[in-house]
């Protein structure tokens, strides 16, 4: 199962029962001999072979696999992008956590599957929402001034500490005088 996963890590396509693949090229070809080293290290054998496809599977197909395994990937990621901007507020951190796995599946995607784009549209716009709060953007919300937002009680959650220190910026900003209780008591 450790196999299996790293393979699916290193994008290898697999091809029959046990064989996996990927693009003959140096950076992939040092994936497999790190592998390879950690199978045989543990007790397991393992060959890497360079091959040519001759029959049953051309390169077109080959390929094919790849890109669709791929495009799932990209897939996965749009559709988990569009679910966050369903929610009310996005947060920053699903967006960077989005980000880093799209930049693991590029990192994997060989021949350039289609998917990406999709996926990078999906991210972007959750990245947009998750610089719009939604108690201070959008329609409905709210346009006071700072005279306005002087002299009311503001309310945070006990030992939150960046409610405590936000809330002292607010009161700075609105010059309200030091010492005022913002756990609303």
């Amino acid at each position: 199962m450790k196999v299996w996963r790293r393979l699916q890590a290193i994008g290898a396509a697999p091809l029959k029962n046990a064989v996996h693949a990927l693009p003959n090229r140096e950076d992939t070809r040092a994936l497999f001999e790190e592998l390879h080293r950690e199978i045989t290290e543990n007790g397991g054998e393992a060959l890497i072979l360079e091959a040519r496809l001759v029959g049953g599977m051309g390169d077109a197909e080959l390929r094919g696999v790849f890109d669709a395994a791929r495009d799932a990937d990209y897939e996965e990621l749009a559709r988990e992008a569009r679910a966050l901007c369903e929610g009310e507020y996005v947060a920053a951190a699903d967006v960077g956590r989005l980000r880093k796995r799209l930049n693991e599946v590029a990192a994997i995607d060989f021949f350039g599957a289609h998917g990406r784009q999709a996926a990078q549209a999906a991210i972007t716009e959750a990245d947009r929402r998750s610089h719009q709060h939604p108690d201070v953007s959008g329609p409905g919300a709210p346009e006071l001034t700072p005279a306005e937002l002087k002299r009311r009680v503001w309310v945070t959650r006990r030992h939150v500490h960046v409610d405590r220190i936000a809330s002292a910026c607010v009161a700075r900003r609105l010059r309200c005088p030091v010492g005022v209780n913002f756990d609303g008591r």
